[in-house]
């Protein structure tokens, strides 16, 4: 079945079936590992911090969010291919479903209406992750846009195949490996997600930057934690600024990994010209 030619539900239970296993085994397995197991317990938290960083704040933050959703900046192919990669460990949802989710439902009518899926003028809960028990219209036209691009294309449709090859893989070099390297990495990153989009669309709980027509707010504890997701008006005010960082004290990992990046001179109109 094409991409275009999935339901509503299809797609969203194929998400769960990430999720729930990457919450029980990522929490659950990692805490049971490390309080009942003689496990050296400082190495594979480091490696677990450093996993999400590089899966979450990297391959989401700055590949699906910024380089997808945005068009923020423009690289080499296999740069690209390299942060999807990432992304998709992440395990919150193929690169078509989490930009559409992103560009048609949430920037487009941001606190707005009930098509802001994860607006928390519907309830904490349901900012926080309930929209994802839910089945509803998946709306898509930015997404399908990027379907000519090959990498897009290619991780969108083999997102699940891809994930679960890599954790197998793990699981042969170490059975701890993907608790430690997938799932908790993964998991912490989607309570990350779940912070922003309840908290940080809540005007009691920060500070505005941007006089925005939705409810977003920057919260700079939770900014350094997250290493810039939480600079959230910052990034409603300027959608197409390549990180979240306009103060001094504020802080966007992705800022620094622009700089270390290749870029390339091509245009996103020249790309998505093309069927590569």
């Amino acid at each position: 079945m094409s991409l275009l030619g999935q339901s509503k539900f299809q797609i969203h239970k194929g998400t769960l079936l990430i999720t729930l296993p990457q919450q029980l085994l990522g929490i659950g397995g990692s805490s049971y590992l490390v309080f009942c197991e003689n496990i050296n317990v400082m190495l594979w938290l480091m490696a677990s911090y450093i996993s999400w960083v590089l899966i979450g704040v990297v391959g989401v933050g700055t590949f699906y969010h910024k380089y997808w959703a945005h068009k923020s900046f423009n690289t080499y192919w296999f740069i690209e291919l390299i942060g999807t990669f990432l992304g998709i460990l992440a395990g919150l949802g193929a690169p078509f479903f989490w930009v559409a989710v992103h560009m048609d439902h949430h920037h487009r009518y941001a606190d707005r209406n009930s098509l802001d899926l994860h607006s928390p003028t519907k309830g904490f809960f349901n900012a926080y992750c309930g929209w994802q028990f839910k089945a509803f219209n998946l709306k898509s036209k930015t997404a399908k846009r990027l379907l000519r691009c090959g990498n897009f294309r290619l991780f969108s449709k083999y997102y699940y195949q891809i994930y679960w090859t890599v954790v197998l893989l793990l699981f042969l070099i170490h059975p701890y490996a993907p608790i430690f390297l997938i799932f908790l990495p993964g998991a912490i990153h989607f309570h990350v997600e779940g912070l922003v989009a309840s908290f940080c669309h809540t005007k009691r709980w920060g500070y505005r930057n941007y006089e925005t027509d939705d409810e977003s707010v920057n919260i700079l504890l939770l900014g350094w934690l997250t290493w810039g997701a939480a600079f959230h008006n910052n990034h409603h005010g300027a959608p197409r600024k390549c990180h979240n960082r306009l103060e001094p004290y504020e802080i966007d990992l992705s800022e620094i990994v622009l700089f270390l990046i290749p870029k390339c001179r091509d245009s996103w109109s020249e790309k998505l010209k093309i069927k590569s």
